[in-house]
């Protein structure tokens, strides 16, 4: 289902937006703009109104904090990310996965991989060195051992107690879910490994209590919040903020794309993307997210003000080409050019890009262009205080 997204800018037609629609090769959506040209109101407006139009569920990787009162006002939640404070998301987390032959397990080694990127990210930015070949054998080892500990094996009902119990004050017979282990477990474990000391000694720095320890603690995330926004505003320091972005980028991919089915359609909003660009590692999750969520019909819609930052690396300009639609907005002189050669537009949309004001775009669709204005509806502008 299409709905109103803004009005030609020539010929004050409406413009209506689909972008899950089947004719096109994915869905996904990048806005550029520099500072001010309308991109954090634009991303509210495609959330609200596929919302309203057509039952999406959001969640966001929020940066600056900008999304809280939209998250608020759609009735979603907003988690803050807080140094030393437990986030609600356990990195040991784990669920049945149902393979292509249709097969249900725990699939423990996708979460050895998933460890590894993160611990990995980890040393380089901490240590300036990769991991090595026998630290990477005890990660193995151990993530086994720590699910192992808690009798988690590949055999799907092994993540569920024996039998029923509590679940908060209620009685039940059902299924009810094991206790999790968390990074203290594993760190624990690691810890023992005569060739990963160095590794467990800086995980330390990472456990409950300490202030890199908000993904040391159990999952309480209702994965079907009609919307999820992870408000890092309150992360200052580049490091905290690598950090949080790769387990929140692991989530999303491993947690929300997989699991939630309530909703007809799924959508993952990154606002400054060009922040996750910087770094290898969380370039990587980008770049393979859009990948991802194009398999699972997911929309991906990223957002960034450093337009340059995509077209100059290889994952920035791979995560480019996954996405059908742009919504291009002001730019400065020193990124117009690049936009202009990448998108392979016409010379004479140099100065509509250069002059255009706040809410004015390029609609960029799978090499069809037309100039916009984004329309923002009164009762949109009342939830936004715009």
């Amino acid at each position: 289902m299409e709905y109103l997204f803004g009005r030609n800018y020539f010929t004050g037609l409406p413009v209506y937006l689909d972008t899950f629609d089947k004719s096109l090769t994915n869905p996904h959506i990048v806005i550029l703009g520099i500072t001010g040209a309308g991109k954090s109101v634009t991303m509210d407006t495609l959330a609200s109104r596929s919302l309203v139009t057509k039952n999406t569920q959001s969640a966001i990787l929020d940066i600056e904090g900008e999304y809280k009162k939209r998250t608020e006002s759609l009735g979603g939640r907003v988690i803050s990310i807080k140094q030393g404070v437990d986030a609600g998301i356990n990195i040991f987390d784990i669920d049945i996965e149902q393979e292509e032959n249709g097969i249900e397990k725990i699939n423990i080694l996708n979460k050895v991989a998933e460890i590894r990127a993160i611990l990995s990210g980890i040393m380089k930015n901490y240590m300036d060195r990769p991991l090595n070949a026998k630290e990477l054998v005890d990660i193995e080892e151990s993530v086994i051992e720590t699910y192992k500990e808690k009798g988690i094996t590949t055999f799907k009902e092994s993540i569920y107690e024996k039998e029923g119990g509590k679940i908060g004050n209620k009685l039940t017979l059902g299924k009810i879910k094991k206790k999790m282990p968390t990074l203290s477990d594993f760190q624990r474990i690691l810890s023992n490994k005569k060739n990963s000391r160095e590794l467990a000694e800086i995980l330390s720095g990472f456990l409950s209590g300490k202030s890199l320890g908000m993904f040391d603690c159990q999952s309480n995330i209702n994965i079907n919040d009609v919307c999820i926004d992870f408000d890092l505003s309150n992360i200052t320091d580049e490091v905290t903020k690598f950090y949080s972005s790769l387990v929140i980028t692991t989530w999303i991919t491993e947690k929300y794309m997989k699991r939630s089915n309530i909703y007809e359609e799924k959508s993952i909003y990154i606002d400054e993307a060009w922040t996750m660009l910087k770094y290898e590692e969380t370039a990587n999750f980008i770049e393979q997210l859009a990948r991802r969520a194009r398999k699972r019909g997911v929309r991906l819609v990223l957002a960034s003000q450093m337009a340059e930052e995509f077209t100059a690396s290889a994952q920035g300009r791979a995560t480019l080409n996954s996405c059908g639609t742009a919504i291009i907005m002001k730019q400065s002189p020193a990124s117009v050019d690049k936009i202009i050669e990448f998108f392979k537009l016409s010379n004479g949309t140099r100065d509509f890009l250069l002059q255009a004001k706040k809410g004015e775009a390029l609609l960029y669709m799978e090499g069809k262009v037309s100039a916009i204005a984004i329309e923002i509806l009164d009762k949109e502008k009342e939830m936004l205080k715009v």
